[in-house]
């Protein structure tokens, strides 16, 4: 910033008993890297990747955007704050900043700073202090945003080992925001080893990459995952062993940088560009039937395969008429999506929502017309299931289905495999909020681990569960 505002004497007092609190907590946890935190050093998974971590660099300044995600501290939501030149700042639930979530000026003692609300009294202090690392702000108090005090960190559910910190990430390099992918093969020793990889340059000046590779019946991946930072047309990934490794980046979006694609290989210059669809790629299936009176007019199962680089591909199975086989390309622009079927100039569109995209597709062999059908992202497709316990620590394992017609069905077990609650219906979507309509109504979250829901086990005995995607192996 230009000029921060000292901060009055009764300010200054509070930010000196913030930081003795701070000093206290060590704000730190061995073996965890949590979202935001700043670990250094390099390590290895359980699964036996290879992840690299690289220390943080001082801000030149604050002013800018930054996006607040609290999904891991217990709320599936991500809002906004900017901070203006002036050393003010305001909160918002989008980037207009239309609805005020909070606002006022910017103090700073040292290498502490804090959010002095407008409606702050020296009786009533409103405040919110942080530190700032790698152009990230990261509070070492609560936040305060509309009527909600976020807190500054909160323990994961099943591992207390691993900490979640609240951290305000920088928006300063969004232009280059996004998934980067490459390809490259090796033949050594009458063998060849093809490798695909991805850098994903994301906000809070944060990267990661992932490599992917076979040896024999085998999957292995290499990662790393640390800071970056934009200099003109130069790319600066920080590693925390090699130092600086420097590369060029375009915004027609192309990277020319060296990665290693396996620990044990030699880092060397590849390019990679950028995946255009990456934010929707993926798998889509839905379902839907026809009846003309007692008979069937279809009876179609939807696959639609989104990929990285604007192309899909479209199967339907049809029980009377056989299998339709469609490809093409699309584009995004927003929540609309654009499809061109590489046998035809016609474009026809479709939504992206909510984990569902709403489009027209031919539900039968040779049909001349589109059906309009939903769809449902595999995030919110296939069986879920986890374990909760109730307060006398009896332990309780329930499973979700999602299906493609938009259906759902759930069963609660105890233990000895007792069902407590069994019910089925339809399913809806609003943001993260995932309804189940049957007997009752279920209102869960979608999060990033999977399902979030609370069912009644028993009367006035209510039981939270963390509901996973069951991965079939194929």
């Amino acid at each position: 910033m230009t000029r921060l505002r000292r901060i009055g004497s009764l300010m200054f007092m509070l930010i000196c008993f913030v930081g003795a609190v701070i000093g206290c907590s060590g704000n730190t946890t061995a073996g965890t890297t949590a979202p935001g935190t700043t670990t250094t050093g390099t390590g290895t998974t359980e699964s036996g990747q290879t992840t690299t971590t690289t220390e943080p660099t001082e801000p030149e300044s604050l002013v800018g955007e930054y996006e607040i995600d609290i999904t891991d501290l217990g709320m599936p939501l991500i809002f906004y704050l900017k901070i203006e030149s002036d050393d003010t700042f305001k909160l918002g639930s989008d980037r207009t900043y239309s609805v005020d979530k909070g606002h006022g000026t910017i103090g700073q003692s040292g290498d502490t700073y804090m959010f002095i609300y407008s409606d702050s009294t020296v009786q009533e202090p409103k405040t919110s202090t942080f530190t700032v690392e790698n152009n990230n702000l990261h509070f070492s108090t609560s936040l305060h945003y509309g009527s909600s005090n976020l807190p500054a960190s909160k323990e994961d559910e099943e591992n207390p080992e691993i900490i979640y910190y609240l951290v305000a990430k920088t928006l300063v390099n969004e232009a280059y925001f996004g998934e980067y992918v490459g390809a490259h093969s090796v033949t050594a020793m009458a063998s060849t080893i093809d490798y695909e990889y991805s850098l994903i340059l994301s906000s809070g000046n944060e990267y990661s990459f992932l490599s992917q590779y076979e040896v024999g019946d085998d999957t292995m991946e290499y990662t790393e995952a640390g800071y970056y930072q934009i200099q003109g047309t130069s790319l600066i990934l920080k590693h925390l062993v090699e130092g600086d490794i420097v590369g060029s980046i375009s915004t027609e979006g192309a990277i020319t940088i060296g990665i290693k694609p396996a620990d044990q290989a030699d880092r060397a210059d590849q390019e990679l560009q950028l995946a255009i669809t990456a934010s929707c790629a993926g798998i889509y299936t839905g379902y839907k039937k026809e009846m003309d009176g007692t008979s069937t007019v279809y009876e179609t199962a939807i696959t639609l395969i989104l990929d990285k680089f604007g192309g899909y591909i479209y199967t339907g199975v049809d029980t009377i008429s056989g299998t339709i086989n469609e490809t093409g390309s699309f584009s995004i622009s927003g929540s609309t999506l654009t499809f061109t079927p590489s046998d035809s100039e016609t474009s026809f569109t479709g939504s992206l929502v909510n984990y569902q995209l709403t489009t027209e597709l031919p539900l039968q062999v040779d049909a001349e017309a589109r059906t309009s059908i939903k769809l449902y992202c595999e995030t919110v497709q296939g069986a879920f299931t986890g374990e909760g316990e109730d307060e006398a620590e009896n332990t309780y394992t329930a499973t979700v289905n999602l299906y493609p017609d938009g259906t759902f069905d759930l069963v609660v077990l105890d233990s000895a495999e007792n069902e407590l609650l069994s019910d089925d219906g339809t399913f809806v979507i609003f943001g993260f909020m995932l309804n189940l309509t049957g007997g009752e109504i279920y209102s869960t979250v979608i999060s990033a681990v999977g399902i979030n829901a609370n069912f009644e086990v028993a009367p006035e005995v209510e039981v939270g569960f963390i509901l996973k995607k069951v991965i079939i192996e194929e």
